[in-house]
């Protein structure tokens, strides 16, 4: 977790959603997926 004590950073860390994705951005994010089972998840 990222950590400030300036108010103005603390806020902007917690700001997690201020960011959209592309319709070819999600496009590329699913082509990652291989349909791998792993342990850890």
């Amino acid at each position: 977790m990222p950590g400030s004590s300036n108010p103005e950073h603390i806020k902007e860390n917690l700001d997690i959603f201020g960011f959209e994705l592309t319709d070819d951005e999600m496009e590329q994010m699913k082509a990652l997926n291989r349909d791998e089972k792993h342990d850890w998840y």
